[in-house]
């Protein structure tokens, strides 16, 4: 039997991550972005870096924990965040 579908709450909306401040690497083939997300046990935002590779198509975590890393952006030679 298919899920009943009802309409969206905004407790949902604290579900919810959402990218905000990416950088394309200088060659091309990796995006660092910020990463938001809700702690909704003391109602807060908090942002981490994550790195998308455009030729594995594979997401890795860069920085952890409750902090609000934002607007990420590659060194000119691409060797740093």
């Amino acid at each position: 039997m298919p899920a009943l579908k009802r309409a969206m709450r905004r407790e949902d909306l604290l579900d919810f991550n959402w990218v905000r401040g990416f950088d394309l690497s200088p060659d091309g083939t990796q995006i660092v972005y910020a990463k938001e997300w809700v702690d909704q046990k003391h109602n807060k935002y908090y942002a981490n870096l994550w790195m998308y590779d455009l030729e594995r198509g594979t997401h890795t975590q860069y920085t952890h924990g409750k902090h609000k890393d934002r607007s990420p952006v590659f060194s000119p030679g691409g060797t740093q965040v």
